[in-house]
């Protein structure tokens, strides 16, 4: 995530900053390869299945504390997005959510991570 990323994402927010965040992130979402969408109650959904390590773990049916510690990685890897995004589009955000409900029973299934926009 070095800093071509980061030159790219505020290349991006520069070229873009007179668009609305809707129209922002549909082209954010094609560029980016990323699936973001604009909620109701001036929220972000994005949709990101993580090529980390705890994504590819079988979960193991006898090992119920599994799922703590894949909860705390992907919390951790919301922050990831949250900057990602936040360069980007330009705005600043928070966390509101980090959905892993799919992991129990599918693990190649995504993470939804929802943010709000504060500023």
């Amino acid at each position: 995530m070095g800093t071509g990323h980061d030159r790219k994402r505020k290349a991006f927010a520069l070229e873009h900053a007179d668009l609305a965040i809707n129209e922002r992130l549909a082209i954010f979402s094609k560029t980016f390869g990323r699936q973001a969408a604009l909620n109701d109650g001036n929220t972000i959904s994005v949709t990101f299945t993580c090529p980390h390590r705890y994504h590819k773990v079988k979960r193991d049916k006898s090992i119920p504390t599994l799922l703590p510690p894949i909860k705390s990685y992907f919390e951790r890897c919301a922050g990831g997005r949250l900057y990602e995004l936040g360069k980007a589009l330009g705005v600043k955000l928070k966390i509101k959510s980090v959905d892993i409900s799919s992991l129990e029973e599918n693990f190649d299934n995504p993470v939804i991570y929802t943010f709000e926009i504060v500023g």
